[in-house]
């Protein structure tokens, strides 16, 4: 494996069967990932499309995101938070959240992950890592992954908390929906 990749030489991974809602798990509804990862880190180009709405869930590894184009709205346990091309979101380790992208256009967002996710037993693992001949490759702290989330189980509920302004837009009214 090498140290240098063109964008070209990495799969997009279609991360459609997210999406909360069986029937809305088609392409034209989902988030295409591209994903390269290190020992300590990975970073993804995530295209999220219109209607995207991923289930809650939560993971032992913290994750940065960049809105490059596009907006969406990111749920952490009870707040939401509208994000625009320029904005910046961090999603702590082991926090419930999900994701919904309720414009017409898609979303483009950069992300970070720390350490990086493990393959997954379900689907293909489509990251690429970048290392050197005879590096080391093991993780120096393993992450055990990501899970689903019952919000009913934690006194939540979904539809109360995305019906919620978003915390970080008050004086915002929200964009068009789908």
């Amino acid at each position: 494996m090498p140290l240098f990749l063109n964008i070209d030489d990495v799969a997009a991974a279609d991360l459609s069967g997210l999406n909360t809602n069986p029937a809305d798990r088609v392409r034209a509804k989902g988030h295409d990932m591209k994903r390269v990862h290190g020992t300590e880190a990975a970073f993804a180009i995530s295209l999220r499309k219109s209607g995207y709405h991923s289930s809650p869930h939560i993971h032992d590894f913290e994750q940065l995101n960049y809105i490059q184009e596009g907006e969406m709205w990111f749920f952490i346990l009870d707040k939401g938070y509208h994000v625009k091309k320029g904005d910046f979101l961090r999603i702590p380790r082991n926090a419930i959240h999900w994701s919904w992208v309720k414009t017409k256009e898609p979303c483009l967002c950069y992300e970070v992950f720390c350490p990086p996710p493990p393959a997954r037993k379900d689907r293909p693992d489509h990251s690429v890592g970048l290392f050197d001949e005879g590096e080391e490759v093991t993780p120096p702290r393993h992450s055990s992954g990501s899970y689903y989330i019952d919000l009913k189980f934690h006194g939540l509920d979904i539809k109360e908390i995305e019906a919620r302004p978003a915390v970080n837009r008050k004086a915002e009214t929200e964009s068009v929906s789908v």
